[in-house]
């Protein structure tokens, strides 16, 4: 486990980072879930010539069909993108948001695999290490659970560190029978900030294309009272047939929808408004 205070210009060689568990290079589908289950690891690398297989793999896995007893290696990484140890954590944030990606291996100066540093815990370490304005009403414990509003920059953090999100979009053919939904979805957030949805024709992609939507994403450790949640407010345009060299860059995000079925509408969402909210401890 990593610390949670640390500075930003901190190299990531200093951190208390998890090592990545090997599996041989023979290694089914299975074997690699049972690893990463049992150690509750995010990615294992496989054989001894650095392929790396990550749970967005299995997923990737799943939705073509792949059985359980196919070689992992098949899925696997065969270049994944690393830092030195003596990159700091700051660099190392920016590299995982430009290549898409939420885990990164951090390998000493032979090349060796040394750790795996999360999109996760390297947001918490970050966001943990800015002053916070504490927002406490008259009466409360001063170490109880307390609330802070977060900036645009925090905010956008913490999105890119998951990847289920839910879509609230307004539907309905006039005034008086418009009503409001909200979908769960799978999403990506692209270096500009936009977020990409993969989904298929209906209610959701007819109610949010060409109009303005409100996307939330929220994350709850419950034993330790502590939960965060970011709105994004802004139009929403489908991308699906776009051209341009923007557009494409959006449809290659490695973007793999949970819910079973064809997903091959692409819906962009700019974020003109992001707010959000963090319940935590005050430091004692």
């Amino acid at each position: 486990m990593v610390s949670s205070l640390v500075d930003p210009g901190s190299p990531v060689g200093v951190l208390h980072l998890r090592a990545p568990r090997r599996l041989p290079a023979q290694a089914s589908l299975a074997e690699a879930a049972a690893l990463m289950r049992g150690d509750e690891a995010s990615l294992v690398l496989v054989g001894d010539r650095g392929g790396v297989l990550t749970e967005r793999d299995l997923v990737i896995a799943m939705a073509a069909g792949a059985p359980p007893e196919t070689p992992a290696r098949s899925f696997a990484s065969q270049a994944p993108v690393a830092a030195s140890a003596e990159t700091s954590l700051g660099e190392a944030v920016m590299t995982m948001l430009d290549h898409g990606i939420r885990h990164l291996l951090v390998t000493d100066r032979e090349g060796r695999e040394v750790g795996v540093l999360s999109a996760r815990e390297a947001a918490r370490m970050l966001l943990h290490s800015l002053p916070s304005p504490y927002h406490r009403q008259e009466g409360e414990d001063a170490h109880g659970p307390q609330l802070e509003e977060l900036g645009r920059q925090e905010s956008l953090a913490l999105l890119g560190t998951e990847h289920l999100g839910r879509l609230a979009v307004v539907a309905g053919t006039s005034f008086e029978s418009a009503r409001p939904d909200i979908f769960p979805v799978n999403y990506a957030l692209a270096p500009d900030a936009s977020i990409v949805v993969r989904t298929a024709e209906g209610a959701k992609l007819s109610s949010a294309r060409l109009w303005w939507v409100a996307f939330e994403v929220d994350a709850v450790e419950r034993l330790e009272r502590r939960a965060w949640s970011v709105v994004v407010r802004g139009p929403a345009e489908e991308i699906t047939d776009s051209l341009g060299p923007e557009a494409e860059r959006l449809r290659q995000l490695p973007l793999v929808p949970w819910a079973p079925g064809p997903r091959d509408r692409w819906l962009r969402i700019t974020p003109e408004a992001v707010s959000g909210r963090r319940i935590a401890p005050l430091p004692r």
